[in-house]
């Protein structure tokens, strides 16, 4: 046997070898569109991805029928948070109004006191603080340093998880200008600018979120 079809024998066997990985480790075999090497934790996916519409639906329905989803559909945004929402279990609470509380009976006037610096923050989940009690959040550090200072001020948390600069920049048109802030401040991350690039949530994510949903497109004039 010459080195060429040595050369051959190997890459067949190889291609092999790498085929039955694929398939023990698939995520979808109904569909054999996506996989998933769990030991090197790669989380590969090949397109094309399955269609999203069934878990759209399953996404829609769930979040319609009850009250316990944090993320619910919303026509200007994508999604939203919904209001009056509260979880011990995630931490997460949110006044009527749909900004984050530590205090779900907390609500905000349309303005501001006269004596009172009010600030309004927008982004995503780190703005928002995922994962975190509203204390750990950085908009609450801000307002209790502030205070500390000696300035009268309240920090309204708009922020919501996953938004690119997009979403945030409209949930400020259709939402923060209606509280009259004197200070708007939009917490960057640097995916912020490949989350303004995507139109459907599920493609972006390579069909791994919880939220199938596409956003807005707008022209800034």
């Amino acid at each position: 046997m010459n080195r060429f079809t040595q050369f051959i024998v190997i890459v067949l066997i190889s291609l092999g070898l790498l085929e039955i990985v694929v398939r023990m480790n698939i995520e979808h075999p109904e569909t054999a569109r996506t996989f998933w090497l769990s030991p090197l934790q790669l989380g590969i996916k090949l397109p094309p991805y399955p269609d999203p519409l069934t878990k759209l639906q399953d996404f829609l329905d769930r979040t319609s029928d009850s009250n316990d989803s944090l993320a619910i559909y919303d026509a200007d945004l994508g999604y939203t948070y919904r209001p009056g929402y509260a979880d011990p279990k995630t931490l997460m609470i949110h006044n009527s109004q749909s900004i984050r509380v530590g205090d779900i009976t907390k609500e905000y006037s349309r303005k501001p006191d006269s004596n009172t610096l009010r600030i309004a923050i927008f982004g995503d989940s780190f703005s928002h603080g995922d994962g975190v009690a509203y204390t750990e959040t950085w908009g609450h550090h801000l307002e209790m340093e502030l205070r500390s200072q000696g300035i009268e001020a309240e920090v309204l948390n708009f922020g919501v998880g996953g938004y690119g600069m997009d979403q945030a920049f409209l949930r400020y048109l259709n939402q923060g200008v209606k509280f009259h802030p004197d200070l708007v401040i939009f917490g960057f991350s640097i995916e912020n600018t490949f989350r303004n690039l995507y139109l459907f949530r599920y493609f972006y994510k390579q069909g791994l979120t919880s939220i199938p949903l596409s956003k807005p497109r707008f022209l800034l004039k």
